[in-house]
């Protein structure tokens, strides 16, 4: 079924208001029976938000359960590390694109993300979470790292060196300067590069079609029994 929703949302870039049951279904299978499905469950999800983010920005409930599924993702006890990578590309995806819509979920989101750091023991999951506190500061940084720094002391004081020094938390402002710098120019560039991997799959997918296409109309040659229709190499080869 996944399949169908990710190629219906994908090809047409948009998210028509009778696919928005789905999507809700899909949060309550999420919930109950297939926790374990996240993997296959992403891809639509990534469309979902990536083509329906105003829809989203305007429902509170949406935004709660896409929230739910990445603190579920990172607690619960029966998803393993690879279920874990796939909830931080969820969290990643509502950060980029749901930007100034969900203030509320950074509180939530940070300390999700720290505690699962403290659990986390593969390098991949532990990349991946620190990704989503970079994307937090770069949503909020003011926010972020108050948030870090009332959670975890002294987490803060890893990241970077270039926020208005109205925005440093009090606790953080003695020996400031060599904090945070580079990957705060790194983040800023996120936006762009999710949104031109978007635009790089729907260009392939797009040349993948015309290949079949093409092959299609070569196997038209056949007729509809395999053999050849004699009628029409006829006429092919007179040209």
């Amino acid at each position: 079924m996944y399949d169908l929703v990710d190629t219906l949302t994908f090809r047409t870039r948009s998210v028509s208001p009778n696919m928005w049951p789905v999507f809700e279904l899909t949060y309550r299978l999420f919930k109950n029976d297939a926790v374990d499905f996240l993997e296959e469950m992403l891809p639509s999800l990534d469309n979902f938000i990536s083509y329906g983010a105003e829809t989203i920005k305007q429902r509170a409930d949406y935004k709660q359960m896409l929230l739910d599924i990445y603190t579920t993702s990172i607690t619960s006890d029966h998803l393993g590390e690879n279920d874990r990578i796939n909830g931080c590309k969820l969290a990643e995806l509502m950060l980029l694109n749901l930007r100034g819509h969900i203030d509320d979920a950074i509180q939530q989101i940070v300390t999700t993300t720290l505690d699962g750091m403290e659990a986390a023991a593969l390098a991949p999951l532990k990349l991946s979470l620190l990704e989503i506190i970079g994307n937090c500061v770069l949503y909020n940084p003011s926010a972020t790292l108050t948030i870090m720094e009332n959670t975890r002391p002294g987490t803060a004081r890893s990241l970077t060196n270039e926020l208005e020094p109205a925005m440093i938390p009090a606790s953080l402002r003695e020996g400031w300067p060599g904090l945070v710098a580079g990957a705060l120019k790194i983040f800023r560039g996120l936006p762009k590069a999710v949104a031109d991997r978007k635009a790089l799959e729907y260009s392939l997918a797009e040349d993948e079609d015309e290949d079949n296409l093409d092959g299609e109309k070569v196997l038209n040659l056949n007729g509809d029994d395999g053999r050849y229709n004699e009628s029409e190499v006829d006429v092919y080869f007179k040209f």
